[in-house]
């Protein structure tokens, strides 16, 4: 498998070090993965859900807390879909799923863990951003959360969705995080400056 990087080098003890600083730019799925799908169409018991790059996954009418026959989701084409990577296949369709260990609150609900994404901005960031959100991002949220209210869910195939407690909100919230994927993270300070006084005041 190939992979892009960035050529580094430096010297350490009079010899010359040369290494390869791996950002990925395709997503490669794996089991466990959280991540934001597009409904795109439905193959018998399964919506088939767009993950970005050419990649599709199967994800069961059945795969969400407290789904019946007579009781579950309808997920029409275009509907946005957090959920997480319940198995992986080599030569067929990885499977998703909408239930959670973190929860057991059913999906109707509207506090599952999992599940539609309503209203709200999707974002397309990088799959190295992506990830780095998901392990590093909790305090980057929290202070944003100082300032507005606001939902976010990152999916680490290059997907972030945003929803703010106005439209505004919304869109400056996008804003900082477009911005922090060119920048990087260790730039949250300084890009939170700048927009900070058009968010609404908690």
């Amino acid at each position: 498998m190939e992979q892009a990087g960035v050529l580094q080098h430096g010297v350490q003890k009079e010899s010359l070090v040369v290494g390869l600083a791996v950002h990925p730019a395709v997503y490669c799925i794996r089991q466990e993965d959280q991540v934001i799908g597009m409904v795109s169409g439905k193959v018998g018991e399964y919506y088939l859900l767009d993950l970005g790059q050419h990649q599709v996954a199967l994800l069961g009418i059945y795969e969400f807390e407290g789904a019946t026959k007579k009781n579950r989701p309808v997920l029409p084409e275009g509907t946005l879909v957090y959920c997480k990577v319940k198995q992986t296949c080599t030569h067929l369709r990885s499977k998703l799923s909408c239930k959670s260990k973190q929860t057991k609150k059913e999906w109707m609900t509207g506090e599952a863990y999992y599940g539609e994404l309503k209203e709200g901005m999707l974002l397309s960031v990088q799959v190295s951003t992506a990830r780095r959100l998901e392990k590093e991002g909790d305090g980057l949220f929290k202070q944003i959360g100082g300032l507005c209210n606001f939902e976010v869910c990152v999916g680490v195939n290059g997907r972030v969705w945003v929803k703010g407690q106005t439209v505004n909100d919304t869109v400056v919230i996008s804003n900082i995080l477009q911005q922090l994927d060119q920048k990087g993270l260790e730039h949250a300070g300084e890009v939170l400056k700048v927009y900070k006084g058009f968010l609404s005041v908690n």
